[in-house]
C-alpha cells in the first residue's frame, strides 16, 4: 500500500506494547523481561490469545520484512531504552522522576514520525 513509514511506526508500537509478540511470531528465543508491565496485554502469554487465523495470514515475506525492521538499529535502540525505562520504574517512587521516565517512554517512537 506504499505506506512504509506508517507500517514501521505501527510495528514499532506493537513491539513496545508487547515485547514478546514479534520474537514469538518470528520463532526467536527470547527471555521474559523482569520489567513492570502496564497491562496483561503486555505479558509473554498474550501471544497465545492471538487467533490462529491472524497468525496464518502473515506471509513469509511479511515475516522477513518484520525481522528486518525488528533487527534494525532504530528498532533495537527503541526496544533497549524501553526495557531500561520499564526496568527502572518499579523502583522509582518519586512522582516527578517517574513521570519523566514515562514521558520518555511515550516519546520513543517519535523518531519514526515521517
Amino acid at each position: 500500500m506504499n505506506k512504509i513509514d506508517e507500517a514501521k511506526y505501527v510495528l514499532a508500537d506493537l513491539m513496545i506494547l508487547n515485547l514478546y509478540i514479534i520474537p514469538r511470531l518470528l520463532g526467536l528465543d527470547i527471555q521474559q523481561y523482569d520489567i513492570w508491565h502496564f497491562s496483561s496485554d503486555a505479558d509473554y502469554d498474550y501471544f497465545d490469545y492471538i487467533y490462529d487465523e491472524v497468525l496464518d495470514a502473515i506471509s513469509d515475506d511479511d515475516k522477513e520484512w518484520v525481522k528486518e525492521q525488528y533487527d534494525s538499529f532504530v528498532f533495537r535502540r527503541i526496544r533497549q531504552r524501553y526495557i531500561e525505562i520499564y526496568t527502572q520504574l518499579p523502583n522509582v517512587r518519586d512522582l516527578p522522576s517517574r513521570k519523566k521516565l514515562l514521558d520518555e517512554a511515550d516519546s520513543l517512537l517519535n523518531i519514526l514520525n515521517p
